[in-house]
């Protein structure tokens, strides 16, 4: 609940007494008065005076109309005549002696048209006292009564909206509406079909109105359209781009269809179509309307025109060449102005052209259609050959040869060889020369003289130098060279090994002399040397080793004598100078005793056996790896390497301790005790892991005592002697239904002292109960009552004298109810009108009674009828309730003469209402301009009678009696709404000319004007 929420429930409830009930209030006995002077009253007036002794009752207010509220109630009090005063001043007020003692009084009261503007609450203070109505004292005080002050409830309530959608829809919007409190909406709810405003207003208990506007501007429900804009619409070769422009914002829904020759671009919003085609864009607007748009495009044309080429002679010829150009549709040329001057250009028809070469050309030539698609067409002429043809020469070989040389001619385009038997090769067995004759395929002629003095057929000679032929590890190189100019395949040549080699003599004329060297006294390679066998396992004595060569030739040394592990290389070298060095490494001497390598043992006192692990820093052997000393002494370990050296180590153990401790305990309390008993220990020798221990409570603990060998002894103390158990409060039964009575709660212990052997509790809490043994041990236990309830339940949705003219729903949380004497349970409508006692009884026995009515009978009026209009005084009454007239207090039975437009609305105290709307016209109605004729129109007669009144009157027509008084009736018809009106009588019911007329106007409230008219023909 908001803060102006919880202001608004607080003024309904202190307001909730001053609202009217429509039936005789109940009449209890007034309550003992402040003052407790005798008072003898008999409704004489003759009690004393200035006695404040009177009791006055407000009943609840109704809601207020306009400007005014009902303040009405009962007067308890003393004395001849009642009166009263609000706010301290003194009012006119209906008032009505029920019995000697009991008024009714019934006070309009105007509200200050500050807090009506303001809508603030306004306080009220209700004054009822009496005075003397007669004697010398008329008009004394004669008794008072206390004022009352109430709040009447001016703050408007506050109408909340459900979360209706702000985004555009093509949907209807339903808005949902609701108060902040009791009270009724013009309307629940109101559904948009379509964009506008509805104002919701509220209407409170009180009467107090509020409004709120509610604007709806999302609603679009029309079909969004678009046009097409083109880039162009005359026919292209480019792409053709179509612009939409929507009626409005739109989002694009089936671009994802179109076809690959159309592209969409979101931002331009444009279709750019690269060939003809169509496509019916589809989008919707924010509203979610669909719409779409046929885009369609015809006018691209990207087809190039198309040129085809004959030619007057596609054979060779050394004549012009006129090549012939057609093309597929007219076309227009672009690049004439490039054409070589050996090329004539002349136009034959719009498709056909002709180009004459004089010569070989190769051109391109351009041209565009309508539409600028660009064509070309490539002419080319090659077969024009005004030259006469000339012919290169070849020759097999071009320097000195031994062999035949073969000439041969390479014409310089096809030709026709008229000699030599039309070959174009002529073989020369001997130096000589020759003519070729020869054509071409345009006729020309051509010679080509060769002449061959290259030919050479004798062999040269070869001479080889002196080279040596002992026995040699080094290389030999043979020299050579020849007897005339040519090339030899090599000068010399280096044999690195023994083998031939062949020399090649060849002149330039390419004979060839062969000569072959052979060398067969070359030695590189090294003697091998042999290593007899020697001991080449370990030893400590010296190693002897002997050698000897696979071939002629000397050693270095043949043996070696080795006293210490070493290398000694023997050298060979063989005849041809060749050496081979072999070292010969010996490592298997050793002559050095091992050494022994003891592992970490246990040093320190200790109670277990020590195992001693050794190991060799060489391979070999040992008498043992290790031994286990179960107690101290001393072990020899022997180490033997390979090689036969022996090493000893003498091991001594003397740490070895098995012997355990000893524990004392001293004295200790062993007699019975609520405190803590602490024993203390020693140990002959190392550690205990306590030297005292402290018991809390009975039980054990363990002294353990631990040398430095780890030998332990473990001495166990138990104690038994120790209570320190709280005693036990045991509580009794006590009443846990719930209750409005007090609760009694009493308990008991097994032992010691209570603090309280019991506890009365008036309300809902808790209490500790102490018990307290002889040792001193204490127990708490706290007692928590929650099952006292002395509070009423709560009624919600009715109050008490409250007056209703809806169905009431009351509701409570708690308890069980009666309505009128029957069970009612929470929840239920009551809906027939009548007076109601809701008494509701919770579990405890607790009591809430709310009296309220039901009145859904709206008052009655009388004397006026709604939408009525009168022309004379009319006296408005009502059976119950208060009235407005036009905003201003009305009372019933009031006469009303002036002339206007009346809105009486009377509300009951149950807040029905009736609203009587009326008017009062007492003014005839004008009647102008009043004319009648005749008129006449292919041969028939017409009567036309007409003029102005006031709308809506009723007009009649009479004939005049000759008296000059109304005769018959002979029209009637009603005032238009612009005041003007006409009539007509055809045929034979026109009249004659100067005929009379009373023409009459009588308004809605029965007031009637009168004039006369006389008929008149028309002139044509």
């Amino acid at each position: 609940m908001n803060k102006h929420q919880g202001r608004k429930l607080g003024t309904l409830v202190l307001a909730s007494s001053l609202v009217f009930s429509p039936f005789a209030p109940a009449v209890n006995a007034a309550p003992a008065p402040a003052k407790t002077e005798s008072s003898t009253s008999t409704g004489t007036g003759r009690t004393e005076l200035n006695k404040v002794t009177g009791v006055t009752t407000l009943n609840p207010i109704p809601a207020r109309v306009d400007n005014t509220v009902l303040l009405s109630g009962t007067a308890v009090i003393d004395g001849p005549k009642l009166e009263l005063k609000v706010n301290g001043k003194v009012v006119q007020a209906k008032t009505k002696k029920l019995s000697d003692k009991l008024w009714t009084f019934e006070i309009n009261h105007q509200l200050k048209p500050e807090n009506l503007s303001n809508n603030k609450d306004e306080q009220i203070s209700v004054e009822a006292y009496t005075v003397y109505e007669n004697g010398k004292n008329a008009g004394a005080f004669h008794t008072g009564a206390q004022p009352i002050t109430k709040t009447v409830d001016l703050t408007p309530p506050q109408i909340k909206f459900n979360e209706y959608t702000k985004d555009w829809t093509n949907q209807s919007i339903t808005v949902v509406a609701s108060i902040n409190e009791e009270g009724k909406l013009n309307a629940e709810s109101h559904t948009f079909h379509e964009n506008g405003s509805f104002t919701f207003t509220a209407t409170d208990l009180a009467g107090n109105t509020s409004s709120e506007t509610v604007t709806i501007d999302n609603i679009d429900k029309v079909v969004p359209k678009a046009k097409v804009e083109y880039s162009t619409t005359s026919p292209i070769n480019d792409d053709v781009v179509a612009t939409i422009v929507p009626s409005e914002d739109v989002n694009y829904t089936n671009v994802n269809e179109l076809p690959e020759t159309i592209s969409f671009d979101a931002d331009a919003k444009t279709l750019t179509f690269i060939e003809n085609g169509s496509f019916e864009l589809k989008f919707v607007d924010r509203a979610g309307n669909p719409g779409s748009v046929l885009v369609k495009v015809e006018n691209i044309d990207k087809e190039a025109p198309v040129g085809s080429i004959t030619y007057s002679t596609t054979a060779w010829t050394n004549q012009d060449v006129t090549a012939t150009v057609g093309t597929t549709e007219p076309v227009e040329f672009t690049n004439l102005n490039t054409l070589p001057e050996t090329v004539k250009f002349i136009e034959i028809d719009d498709k056909t052209f002709n180009l004459t070469f004089s010569k070989n050309e190769s051109i391109t030539l351009k041209f565009k259609d309508a539409a600028g698609n660009n064509g070309e067409v490539e002419v080319n002429v090659a077969n024009i050959d005004k030259v006469a043809p000339t012919a290169a020469v070849n020759y097999s070989v071009d320097g000195p040869t031994n062999q035949d040389v073969v000439v041969t001619i390479e014409p310089s385009e096809e030709v026709t060889i008229l000699n030599n038997e039309g070959s174009p090769s002529k073989t020369f067995i001997e130096n000589g020369e020759f003519e070729f004759i020869f054509v071409d395929k345009a006729g020309n002629r051509g010679t080509a003289k060769v002449s061959v003095q290259n030919i050479d057929k004798l062999a040269p000679e070869i001479t080889i130098s002196e080279y040596s032929t002992e026995w040699t590890n080094q290389d030999i190189t043979v020299t050579a060279s020849m007897n005339e100019e040519g090339s030899l395949n090599a000068t010399n040549h280096t044999f690195t090994k023994n083998g031939s080699f062949e020399f090649v003599a060849t002149d330039l004329a390419g004979n060839v002399t062969r000569h072959t060297v052979q060398i067969s006294n070359i030695d590189k390679v090294a003697p091998e040397i042999e290593v007899l066998p020697y001991k080449e396992n370990w030893t400590n004595q010296d190693v002897t080793v002997e050698v000897k060569m696979n071939e002629e030739g000397t050693l270095n040394k043949t043996s070696h004598t080795f006293t210490e592990n070493g290398t000694f290389t023997f050298i060979a070298t063989d005849r041809a100078g060749n050496v081979t060095e072999l070292p010969v490494i010996i490592s298997n001497i050793d002559k050095v005793a091992p050494k022994i390598i003891i592992e970490d043992y246990i040093t320190y006192p200790t109670n277990e056996d020590i195992t001693v692990k050794v190991s060799m820093d060489e391979p070999g052997t040992l008498n043992q790896e290790s031994y286990t000393f179960t107690e101290n002494g001393e072990f020899e370990f022997i180490a033997t390497d390979r090689a036969g050296n022996e090493t000893k180590k003498l091991v001594t153990i003397s740490n070895i301790d098995k012997e355990a401790p000893v524990i004392t305990v001293f004295n200790y309390n062993t007699a019975p005790t609520n405190q803590d008993v602490v024993v203390t220990a020693e140990t002959n020798e190392g550690t205990l892991n306590t030297k005292s221990h402290t018991f809390t409570e009975n039980g054990s603990f363990n002294f353990i005592a631990t040398d430095a060998a780890g030998n332990v002894t473990v001495k166990t103390i138990s104690i038994t002697n120790i209570d320190k158990t709280a005693p036990v409060i045991t509580v009794n039964s006590y009443n846990t239904d719930p209750t409005n009575q007090d609760v009694v709660v009493t308990v008991t212990t097994n032992e010691g002292t209570l603090n309280a052997s019991s506890h009365t509790f008036e309300q809902n809490g808790e209490f500790e109960f102490v018990a307290t043994d002889e040792a001193g041990n204490v127990t708490r236990k706290t007692v928590k009552v929650s099952n006292i309830d002395k509070t009423p339940p709560t009624v919600n949705n009715v109050i008490n004298g409250f007056a209703y003219n809806t169905d009431i729903v009351p509701t409570f949380i708690e308890g069980t109810a009666t309505l009128n004497g029957s069970e009612f349970a929470s929840g239920t409508t009551v809906s027939a009108e009548g007076t109601y006692s809701l008494v509701v009884t919770d579990a405890a026995g607790n009591v809430t009674t709310v009296m309220f009515t039901i009145d859904k009978t709206a008052p009655v009026v009388s004397g006026v009828v709604n939408n009525q209009t009168y022309r004379v005084d009319v006296t408005p009454t009502f059976n119950e309730g208060t009235a407005t007239l036009n905003g201003n207090t009305f009372l019933s039975g009031t006469p009303i003469s002036a002339a206007g437009t009346y809105k009486l609305v009377v509300r009951d105290v149950a807040g029905n209402e009736t609203t009587v709307t009326f008017t009062i016209d007492k003014t005839a109605p004008k009647l102008t301009n009043v004319t009648a004729f005749n008129a006449t129109g292919s041969n028939k007669l017409t009567t036309v009678a007409g003029g102005f009144a006031e709308p809506d009157a009723t007009i009649d027509i009479y004939l005049v009696n000759n008296n000059g008084t109304k005769g018959k009736m002979i029209g009637s018809t009603i005032v238009k709404l612009d005041g003007s009106f006409s009539f007509e009588l055809k045929d034979k019911e026109a009249l004659n000319n100067n005929t009379k007329l009373i023409v009459t106007a009588t308004d809605k409230a029965g007031n009637v004007s009168e004039v006369t008219v006389t008929v008149v023909n028309q002139q044509n």
